[in-house]
Order: C-alpha cells, then structure tokens, then sequence
C-alpha cells in the first residue's frame, strides 16, 4: 500500500510532464501543415497580452488536468481499497486455471502470501475429492457465457479445509483471451448449521414416526394434513397416502365440528396457546372412535397462524368402558326400584 501512496504522489508531475509534451508535439505538426497566412504587424504591447491571456489559460487547464488526475489517483486508491478488503474473496484464473489476481482476504482465506499466489494453479487448492468436479465444471464454464455457481471443499495452505461457494462468471480481457472471474466465500459456518438442522430434522423425523400415539401437522386455515404418522392414520383406517389427500373436518364427526372450530379460532387469535378435548372421529368402515385430542401452534407467519400440531390417543375403549359402566348403573337403578316397588306391595295370600 506504501508502494501506492508513494505512485500516487509521483502521478501528477510526471502525467502533467507528459501530457505538455503530447501537446507540444501536436501544436508543431498542426503549425507545419497549416496553410502559410501574410500576418499584419502588430503592436508588440497587444502581442505581449494575448501571450499573457494565453499563458493564464494553459495554466488553468493544467490546474483542471491536474486536479483530474488526483481525483482518478483517489478513486483508483478507493478502489484497491475496496477490492483487497472486502469480506469476501475475489480472483481471476487465467483459461488454463492459474492464479492472475487474487486479493488480500481471498490469500487469507487460502492461508498463503498474496505474493506467493501469482500463476500458482488454483486448483491445488480443491480437495482431491472436488478436484475433478472442479475441473469439469470449470472447463464448461470457459466455454459459454453462463455464471457458474458451486460449493467445493478447499484446502488452507496450513493444511486444514473449508467449505465455499464460488461464483464464477466468463469474461473477455484484452491480451489475455478469456479469464474467470470468481467470487469465493467462505461457507462453513453455514454448512455446519445445515448439518446440525438436518440431523435435528431425522431426529425428529424418528420420533414423529414412531411415536405412539397419532401426531399429524395440520393448515391451520384449511384443516388439511400436511403431515402424518402411520400410528394417527391407523386410528381412522386410513393409509398414510388417504390421510394427508384429507382434512380433519372430514373424520370429524359432524355434531364435534362446531366446537373443534370454536377452539381453533381461539387458537389462532391468541387468546389460547392450545386445546385438549376429548371427540369423535369417523372409521372408514363407519364406526365411531372415540379420541383424546391436543393441539397446539407450529408456525406463526406474522400475526397469522399457518400450521399446527395434533396429537391424538384412541381413547375408544375407556368410552366403551365408561358406557357400559353407565349402562350397568342405570339397570341397577331400575332394577333396584322395581325390587323396592315389589316390596311395598301387600303379600297375597
């Protein structure tokens, strides 16, 4: 960068001395090939001023050339700037895959000198797994016009690796043919999050599947399965596939809609954060099952409420249970009162 600074405060004078010169020089030959004119005498007094005038002049150009080429010198610099320290890495491969420019955070993310970077081939920098992808694709890209997007796992010079993305785009650069210009970021953090995501989502994937009771992903605006275990769909006789082609309105049994609906509106004005009760569902062969429900929000979008989970226990048996118990008590009671109505009748003899 002192090398820069140093180039900058030299750029002035010596473009000031050269433009004089390229000045100079066309001013002659515009003179020589100048029809010859029969001037008049002049008063040397108004000759001495027009010199003068024209002297000022030449002097407020260069002033104006002068202070161009500061401003050039500052964007230039602003530029360098911004190229070597960007937050992400920024190259250019010649057609045959070598090293031609490559700025400070892209040699740091390689973790060798900037210096030592220059014609190295780039591809000693994919791990040997990704070589050959990267060759392939890097060959293609050469050959058409289309930005080139890929993830590699590259190797630090310390030996360690990462992962990054590389966008690539083809262009055409005077005395050098076609090069490639790439953009290389960093993206291990993110593929580490990727990775943790996906295993939470296959454990997840594993409970939900072999839980058991029924647990089913609903639309909370359509009441349509949007996802469901084998253990709910086997409540209502129906397949996985036949489940999630419905909505829990249509196994819903039509005197529980009324309320199901009540509590979803609750739900998904916040005035409750879930709901258990107990309803009916309807068999695909016909016959009632008793259920045990709960639901609860998933996803909020906003204020709206988009998805929500249920979870289900066939509780079909204790309600049997509970009715016949029902059923015993009251021919219990009836037939306790018809014995206590024989009892006070008088005996006949």
């Amino acid at each position: 960068m002192n090398m820069i600074i140093e180039r900058s405060s030299r750029a002035p004078a010596a473009a000031d001395a050269q433009i004089a010169r390229v000045l100079l020089k066309s001013a002659e030959e515009k003179l020589a090939s100048a029809p010859e004119k029969r001037l008049k005498p002049r008063p040397a007094e108004e000759l001495l001023h027009e010199l003068e005038v024209h002297q000022i002049e030449l002097e407020m150009q260069n002033e104006q050339l002068r202070q161009s080429q500061i401003d050039l010198e500052a964007s230039r610099d602003r530029y360098v700037d911004f190229y070597d320290f960007a937050p992400v890495g920024y190259l250019t491969l010649s057609h045959n895959g070598m090293i031609d420019e490559i700025n400070l955070t892209c040699a740091a993310l390689l973790g060798v000198e900037r210096s030592n970077l220059q014609s190295r081939p780039f591809a000693h920098f994919v791990a040997t797994e990704d070589r050959d992808r990267w060759h392939r694709d890097f060959l293609a890209a050469l050959k058409g016009d289309t930005p080139l997007s890929l993830e590699l796992m590259l190797q630090h010079g310390g030996g360690s690796r990462f992962n990054a993305q590389l966008d690539c785009l083809r262009l055409k650069q005077d005395g050098k043919g076609f090069v490639m210009r790439i953009v290389l970021t960093d993206i291990t953090e993110r593929k580490m999050k990727e990775e943790v995501l996906r295993r939470s989502e296959e454990g997840f994937r594993s409970i939900f599947e072999q839980a058991g009771v029924g647990v089913a992903i609903i639309e909370s605006a359509t009441g349509k399965f949007l996802r469901a275990n084998k253990k709910y769909a086997d409540i209502v006789g129906l397949t996985k596939e036949e489940l999630l082609s419905s909505s829990f309105s249509e196994i819903t049994h039509p005197e529980d809609l009324q309320s199901d609906w009540a509590y979803m509106e609750k739900l998904k004005s916040g005035q409750i954060s879930e709901f258990s009760l107990e309803k009916r569902y309807i068999h695909k062969n016909g016959s009632i099952v008793w259920v045990s429900l709960t639901e609860s929000p998933l996803w909020y979008d906003g204020r709206e409420l988009k998805q929500h989970m249920a979870i289900v226990n066939d509780i079909t048996g204790r309600k049997n249970f509970e009715e016949d118990i029902l059923r015993s008590n009251v021919e219990l009671e009836q037939f306790s009162y018809a014995i206590s109505h024989d009892l006070r009748q008088p005996l006949r003899m």
